[in-house]
């Protein structure tokens, strides 16, 4: 509160877009019941050891309903804090989720995420650095709610000739190509 007090502006608004928090996981029941948390427009627990309990107390948090990005990355999180996010109604304004380099994210965690209504507004993924397979790009690219994705990340995961197939004959393939017109595969 006091963060956003001081940032303020003389009409009201506040300056902070943006909020990277460090070792939120000790603090995390506190941090999801501040309201300021509603005039956060990009939030990163990037590296916060939130595992799958606090991302499951992360998507009942009732203040991150503006939040456009999100950062998960480097939790330890499997598929089911993935299902836990991709069931949230709590972030209607979600377009770019960072989940990479958690390494327990599978076909189950993506197919989840690409059947879920509430994810839908989804512009960028980031899943880099874990248990993607062929399965889950086909879950990815076949996704009738994942409509508006243009950016994926997918190195550093265990995606072979099936699956680059599969992603190069999408719809999917075609939205990235026309967003930026390069595509980075290690």
């Amino acid at each position: 509160d006091e963060l956003f007090a001081r940032t303020r502006t003389s009409v009201g608004r506040t300056l902070v877009r943006r909020v990277h928090l460090l070792d939120p996981a000790r603090v995390l029941p506190r941090l999801l019941a501040c309201p300021a948390l509603a005039l956060v427009e990009e939030v990163s627990f990037a590296g916060g050891e939130l595992g799958n309990g606090g991302v499951t107390q992360l998507a009942r948090c009732p203040f991150l309903a503006r939040a456009k990005a999100l950062d998960l990355s480097f939790n330890g999180l499997d598929d089911a804090a993935v299902r836990a996010l991709a069931k949230a109604a709590a972030f209607p304004a979600l377009e770019r989720l960072a989940l990479n380099d958690n390494g327990h994210v599978t076909w189950d965690g993506v197919a989840a995420l690409a059947a879920s209504p509430h994810l839908a507004g989804l512009t960028d993924l980031d899943l880099s650095g874990n248990d993607v397979t062929d399965a889950a790009v086909a879950f990815l690219t076949g996704s009738q709610t994942l409509g508006r994705l243009t950016g994926l990340r997918l190195d550093r995961n265990h995606v072979g000739d099936a699956g680059l197939a599969t992603l190069v004959g999408s719809e999917l393939f075609r939205r990235m190509i026309a967003r930026d017109g390069r595509v980075e595969l290690r």
